[in-house]
């Protein structure tokens, strides 16, 4: 029986940002995969990027005009890579400060 090595079933990375200070959602955040697809957090601070090729993504958060988090002109927050497997599913939460110094740096997940 032949086997077809090109088949594989989509993966997703979804997660939640929220206020690190009260775990409050944050609405408007604009979320960014390394694949270049973009998304803005619900009002409950949710995101989801489904339909992905297995991979490793990175996944970056930065204020946008909609949102409820005021970054006050700091970069974006960057996540380490993301495995998504074949059919399979990552989570990335990112619990965010207003005052937190991005500084461009990566920050652990």
């Amino acid at each position: 029986m032949p086997i077809n090595a090109g088949t594989y079933q989509t993966g997703s990375i979804s997660g939640t940002v929220s206020n690190d200070s009260n775990g409050a959602g944050l609405g408007g955040v604009a979320v960014t995969l390394s694949n270049g697809t973009t998304a803005t957090t619900a009002v409950d601070g949710s995101y989801t990027f489904g339909g992905l090729a297995p991979g490793n993504y990175t996944v970056s958060f930065a204020d946008s005009s909609d949102s409820d988090f005021d970054s006050s002109g700091i970069p974006s927050w960057t996540s380490a890579a993301q495995s998504v497997t074949s059919g399979g599913s990552a989570e990335v939460d990112a619990p965010l400060a207003a005052d937190f110094d991005f500084d461009g740096a990566e920050r652990p997940d």
